[in-house]
């Protein structure tokens, strides 16, 4: 605003994507406080994929992935992607990559055309259909109702309300170990204060140095 015909000032509180895990108001993070007040149904939904793991081996495969995002009030899982080789699980760990998007239709004139099933899948490079087939005899054999949603249920944050999140879940089947390796995002703000004039004095600018959660 205008002040006293040569001032002008102007404060914006910026609203920014975190990584990290607010608590408090502030950025402090105490994983070992966060890790014993985990629930244990993570834990149970994972032991519970034993069956499955010991499956896919059988059809030659030596790890999943699993990607995910969300947030508002929903998320998506994304096909299971399987490799049969090791050689790339660690890239796959520690790499920022994307899911490879199957495509099941297209929207025409306000309806939605799918795409035949062999078709659309058929276009993935990272054994998506073999494992999509793979987990329907899976889920006939037990009766089970396995889906790429019953890999991120292991996930113990919420990544589709709020804010929510994003990232995958590599499910190492040899070792019988899932990374999530994944983002948790929370609003989050800092004040600042531009201060501008209209002759030839400089411009101030301030700003707090704590980023605080906003609730």
């Amino acid at each position: 605003m205008f002040i006293a015909g040569k001032q002008l000032n102007t404060v914006y509180a910026f609203r920014l994507c975190s990584h990290l895990i607010q608590k408090g108001g502030f950025m402090k993070f105490n994983f070992k406080e966060y890790v014993q007040k985990r629930s244990k149904k993570e834990e149970k939904g994972v032991k519970a994929l034993e069956g499955f793991r010991q499956y896919m081996l059988e059809k030659g495969f030596k790890y999943l992935v699993v990607y995910y995002e969300g947030c508002g009030d929903s998320g998506e899982a994304f096909d299971i992607e399987g490799h049969k080789t090791n050689k790339s699980l660690k890239e796959a760990i520690y790499s920022n990559d994307n899911a490879e998007y199957i495509k099941l239709g297209d929207w025409k004139d306000g309806k939605f055309i799918k795409i035949p099933e062999k078709e659309a899948y058929e276009k993935g490079t990272r054994n998506q259909y073999t494992v999509l087939k793979a987990l329907r005899e899976w889920n006939e054999k037990t009766g089970e109702n396995l889906e790429p949603y019953k890999i991120t249920d292991t996930i113990d944050y919420d990544w589709y309300n709020g804010e929510g999140g994003s990232g995958k879940v590599v499910f190492d089947l040899e070792d019988g170990k899932l990374d999530v390796v994944g983002r948790s995002y929370t609003r989050a703000f800092y004040n600042i204060n531009e201060i501008r004039y209209t002759d030839d004095r400089p411009s101030k600018y301030y700003h707090d140095d704590t980023v605080e959660d906003v609730d």
